[in-house]
């Protein structure tokens, strides 16, 4: 995932990443629906903290199991809460060779488009609640002015 997220700081025309499983891939592998095999989407949850800003949409289409949906909601609090900080101190935008520069202000960690499909154990009342609290406390990006 370091090479991913490296390659990501290099092409800067990337907006949007999408992590698909292939449906056939629980039957080939003799899993079943509800089990809760990793099978690297911890991974990707973690890899959603360390995007560049500019990735502003991110797709997890049946990869995540609910302990990577927990991670992914703590990593997006902690960012957030990060963001927050850097706010009082300057741009929260990392600006980086090459980077786009628009009107608004997008900081790391933070998507406009974030969807979770095809993911059929992801069952708990508790987990989706967390994520839409999270949804919830997210604002609109900032416009800047001009």
């Amino acid at each position: 995932s370091e090479t991913l997220v490296q390659a990501m700081y290099r092409c800067t025309i990337i907006r949007g990443l999408s992590f698909t499983r292939n449906s056939d891939w629980r039957n080939n592998h003799g899993v079943d629906a509800d089990n809760q095999t990793d099978e690297g989407s911890g991974l990707l949850a973690n890899l959603a903290g360390s995007l560049p800003p500019w990735i502003s949409d991110l797709t997890f289409d049946n990869v995540l199991i609910e302990r990577s949906v927990i991670a992914l909601v703590k990593i997006l609090e902690t960012m957030g809460k990060l963001s927050e900080g850097q706010e009082t101190g300057g741009s929260s935008r990392m600006l980086h060779k090459g980077a786009p520069t628009s009107g608004v202000e997008q900081k790391q960690g933070s998507f406009h488009f974030l969807g979770i499909r095809n993911s059929p154990g992801l069952k708990s009342k508790g987990l989706w609640n967390s994520f839409i609290d999270l949804i919830g406390r997210v604002g609109r990006p900032k416009m800047h002015p001009g």
